[in-house]
C-alpha cells in the first residue's frame, strides 16, 4: 500500500510491472483453436418445394443434384437430408440421413456461414448457422421434408419413404430458420398432400 507521495513513483512502476506479467502469463496460457479437418461439405436447402412423394431417396437426391447443377454447384454427390423406415419403398431399407451424407466440414453455398464442424456437432441438437440459403445463394424460409431427428437418425414418418403424397399419410419436417433441434424435426408430423423444400448436401472439394 502506497502511503507516502515520495513512493508514488514506486509504487507505480511496480503496478506497470504486474500487469505486464499478468498479461505475459494470458499470452502464454492462449491456444488458438484448432483448424477444422476434414472435407468441405457445401449445403443449401432447395428454393422449390414438393409434396411428400419425391420418388423415394434416389429421385431425392436427383432433384438435390439437378439444383446444384442450375446454380453452378460443383460436385455430383449431392444428398438430401432424408431418412427412411423398413418397407418396400426403402433403397435401401431403413436408412438415416446422417449415413447418407459425407463427414466433414459443413458450410452454406456462400462459402463463409459454418454449420458444423463435423458430424458429430451437426448432430448434437443444435447448428452453428440454421440452413436458409438456397441454392442461388439467397436467403430462404419455410420447412422442409426431413423424416430425421436432431441425431441423424430416421423418425419412422416419412410419407411411405418418401413415395406417397396423400393427405392421408404423414411426414416428419424441419424449419429453415431455426439453429435448434428443430431445423430437422418440427413438432408433429404433416400431411404429405403438404408442399415442402429438401435440404441438400454434397458438392465435396
Amino acid at each position: 500500500l502506497c502511503v507516502l507521495d515520495k513512493n508514488d513513483f514506486i509504487c507505480a512502476t511496480e503496478a506497470l510491472l504486474e500487469r505486464i506479467i499478468n498479461s505475459l502469463k494470458c499470452f502464454a496460457a492462449y491456444a488458438p483453436p484448432q483448424p477444422l479437418a476434414g472435407p468441405v461439405v457445401s449445403v443449401f436447402v432447395t428454393k422449390k418445394g414438393y409434396q411428400g412423394n419425391l420418388g423415394g431417396l434416389a429421385d431425392a437426391d436427383a432433384i438435390c443434384q439437378a439444383a446444384a447443377e442450375a446454380a453452378g454447384l460443383s460436385g455430383t454427390d449431392w444428398k438430401a437430408w432424408l431418412s427412411t423406415s423398413d418397407g418396400e419403398e426403402a433403397e435401401p431399407p431403413g436408412i438415416n440421413a446422417i449415413d447418407r451424407i459425407p463427414d466433414g466440414q459443413y458450410w452454406l453455398v456462400d462459402g463463409t456461414t459454418l454449420i458444423a464442424a463435423d458430424k458429430e456437432d451437426l448432430t448434437d441438437g443444435r447448428l452453428k448457422s440454421a440452413i436458409d440459403l438456397n441454392e442461388d445463394g439467397r436467403q430462404w424460409g419455410g420447412f422442409v421434408w426431413t423424416g430425421t431427428q436432431a441425431d441423424g437418425n430416421g423418425t419412422g414418418s416419412n410419407c411411405n419413404n418418401w413415395a406417397d403424397n396423400s393427405s392421408e399419410v404423414s411426414g416428419d419436417n424441419g424449419f429453415i430458420n431455426t439453429t435448434d433441434e428443430a431445423w430437422t424435426k418440427y413438432y408433429d408430423p404433416v400431411q404429405c398432400s403438404w408442399q415442402r423444400h429438401l435440404y441438400c448436401f454434397g458438392g465435396v472439394e
